[in-house]
């Protein structure tokens, strides 16, 4: 397993940065194998959390099947080993990697895209809570990307669907649960957009979750580079809408 899992975080740079069908594939194999040790020796969420991401990658690479049958394994596992006693929020959290899979398939395999904007919406709400930074910005992204489809569909008819008790300033700290800078960031946002009086569509408001996204890719750039001028590439994928899209 280690020596499989070596090599994930490099997949993991293939699936965010290239555009390169070969590499994707590569990249695919790694993480069907990488689940498929993680499962030899019980670790059950792990191996979902790779074949969740085997599935993404094969979204983009516009198969309409597999991926469909790597989230029908993922999910059925991941939720068997949730034992009973978990809050939803948490239960959430680790089932948001497999939210993502399940969305960018409505949206780019489905072209679904309110169904598919819930499922980000749960990937958001369970990576907030446990504060896990990679998949919010994942979330955020998808979010704005979905967004564009939603001109019709308004901020609090589509927040109330995964956030069932809504917002208040005080709900923060039980949706933030490892008081998280960038969870408490997204939860501000919602918020802001929540207590809007117009109650703007998704479309008109899409900007604000694309740009939280980059700017949250961009301040670990500049915090691991101090004094650094130039722009992370995720960030610019983000910015110029050319990321995680599928390739011809």
């Amino acid at each position: 397993l280690c020596r499989e899992e070596a090599g994930i975080g490099a997949e993991r740079i293939q699936f965010y940065l290239s555009n390169d069908r070969n590499s994707l594939e590569e990249a695919a194999t790694h993480f069907f194998k990488a689940a498929h040790y993680a499962s030899r020796i019980g670790l059950t969420q792990r191996m979902a959390r790779w074949l969740a991401l085997a599935g993404r990658v094969l979204v983009r690479l516009g198969d309409s099947h597999l991926p469909i049958e790597a989230l029908s394994f993922a999910e059925k596992y991941a939720k068997a080993d949730l034992t009973t006693g978990h809050s939803p929020n948490f239960c959430q959290a680790v089932l948001s990697e497999i939210s993502l899979l399940k969305g960018e398939y409505l949206l780019l395999i489905k072209d679904e895209p309110i169904a598919a904007l819930e499922s980000f919406l749960e990937a958001l709400k369970g990576s907030v809570y446990l504060g896990l930074n990679r998949r919010i910005c994942d979330a955020l992204f998808n979010i704005a990307r979905c967004s564009k489809k939603l001109s019709n569909f308004s901020i609090r008819e589509g927040l109330s669907r995964v956030f069932q008790e809504g917002f208040t300033e005080s709900c923060n700290s039980k949706l933030n649960q490892m008081s998280n800078h960038t969870s408490e960031k997204v939860l501000d946002l919602l918020y802001s957009l929540w207590s809007r009086e117009d109650n703007p569509t998704w479309f008109h408001v899409r900007g604000e979750f694309s740009t939280l996204a980059a700017q949250t890719w961009q301040g670990w750039h500049d915090t691991s580079k101090p004094g650094t001028i130039t722009k992370h590439p995720i960030a610019e994928k983000i910015l110029s809408e050319s990321w995680l899209c599928q390739i011809d």
